[in-house]
C-alpha cells in the first residue's frame, strides 16, 4: 500500500492535538555596549524573541518514549515531545524558537506579580484563575476576579495577558501578590526544526522538538 502525503496529513488531523502555533521574531534590542540583548526591554523582557498571532492548526506530538530513537541526533531534557507537522498545516513553515500552545491541555501554574508594575502572565491561553492572594496588614486578604481585577489580553507575546486591578480595589501599587491560574502548557521548537521530508515530490510530515516554554531563556544567548 502507498501512503501520499495527502494520506499522512488525513491521518494526523484524526489523531493530532490542536495547538495555537506562535511565529518568533527576533527582537531589535541591543545594549550598545556588548551588542547583546537588553535585559531591561519592555517588549521581549531579555528573551530575545517576540511572537505574533496565534494560528490555530492539528499537529502530530509524541512524549518521552519516543526520545530514545532522538537521543543520538540531538541533546533533549525530560518533558521534551517530538512534533508531526502535517503538510497541510500553516505550521510546516515553522521554525526555531517558534512557540506552540497545547490547546485543549489544562495545567495549573502559581506566579507572584507586583501590582501597577508586573501584572502579566507569560502564558498564552489562560483557562480561568484559581486564586489571588496579597498580605494586607500582616494577613492574608483575598481579591476576586471581576469584583476586583479583569484580565485583559494585548498583544500576542511575552506580555499578552496582564491583570487589570479596578481603581477602587483597596490595594496599594507596588504591593506583591500571589496568583494560581490554570492555563494551557506552551513548547517552544527546539532546535533548527525540523526535518525536511520532501520525497517523491510530496511534502511529507516534518518533525522536531519542542521544549517546555520555561526552559525557553536557558535556550537563548544574547
Amino acid at each position: 500500500m502507498e501512503l501520499t502525503a495527502e494520506d499522512f496529513n488525513a491521518h494526523l488531523a484524526e489523531i493530532g492535538a490542536p495547538v495555537q502555533w506562535l511565529k518568533a521574531m527576533e527582537c531589535p534590542c541591543r545594549t550598545p555596549r556588548s551588542g547583546g540583548t537588553d535585559t531591561d526591554c519592555p517588549v521581549c523582557e531579555g528573551l530575545r524573541f517576540v511572537w505574533e498571532a496565534p494560528i490555530d492548526t492539528i499537529i502530530g506530538v509524541q512524549g518521552l518514549t519516543a526520545m530514545q530513537q532522538w537521543s543520538k541526533m540531538v541533546e533533549w531534557d525530560k518533558g521534551d515531545m517530538i512534533a508531526t507537522i502535517p503538510s497541510d498545516s500553516p505550521a510546516y513553515a515553522s521554525g526555531e524558537f517558534d512557540r506552540f500552545v497545547m490547546a485543549e491541555a489544562e495545567f495549573r501554574f502559581n506566579t507572584v506579580l507586583t501590582k501597577s508594575v508586573k501584572d502579566y502572565v507569560k502564558h498564552v491561553a489562560i483557562k480561568r484563575i484559581d486564586r489571588v492572594m496579597a498580605i494586607v496588614n500582616d494577613q492574608p486578604q483575598e481579591f476576586l476576579e471581576w469584583d476586583h481585577f479583569e484580565v485583559t489580553t494585548t498583544a500576542p507575546g511575552v506580555n499578552s495577558n496582564s491583570l487589570t486591578w479596578h481603581p477602587e480595589t483597596l490595594l496599594p501599587d507596588g504591593t506583591q501578590y500571589s496568583l494560581r491560574y490554570y492555563a494551557s502548557p506552551e513548547y517552544y521548537v527546539y532546535g533548527a526544526l525540523v526535518q525536511d521530508r520532501p520525497q517523491f515530490s510530496q511534502d511529507l510530515p516534518r518533525k522536531g522538538i519542542l521544549r517546555v516554554m520555561d526552559l525557553f531563556g536557558q535556550a537563548v544567548r544574547p
